[in-house]
């Protein structure tokens, strides 16, 4: 039986080769109560549609291939909360800090 991270590397494997065909890809950086935590890279990392790209193709695939999948956040880096608990530090915003928190207490 495979692990939920080599489901999730799996499923990201389908769309690998488009990202990668514009100079871009995707990584695995850990998943936390169902939310799967991303990092996008190279050309994905400055490119206006990336947004589309993470809510359209990878949200979309992740959770169409893996019903457990509760939320999929994309990260810059991994930091910690006062706790000591990892913590997500999102691109775009706050909005997905405390969506990925508030999954991770529930």
């Amino acid at each position: 039986m495979e692990s939920k991270a080599e489901e999730v590397t799996r499923a990201l494997r389908t769309l690998r080769p488009a990202m990668q065909a514009d100079g871009g890809d995707v990584e695995l950086v850990s998943i936390e109560n169902g939310v799967v935590l991303i990092r996008l890279r190279g050309a994905c990392l400055a490119c206006p549609s990336a947004g589309l790209t993470m809510r359209l193709g990878i949200e979309r695939t992740l959770k169409e291939c893996l019903p457990w999948v509760v939320d999929v956040v994309r990260v810059s880096e991994l930091d910690r909360w006062p706790d000591g608990s990892r913590r997500a530090t999102d691109l775009c915003g706050d909005e997905n800090h405390d969506r990925a928190k508030s999954k991770k207490q529930d």
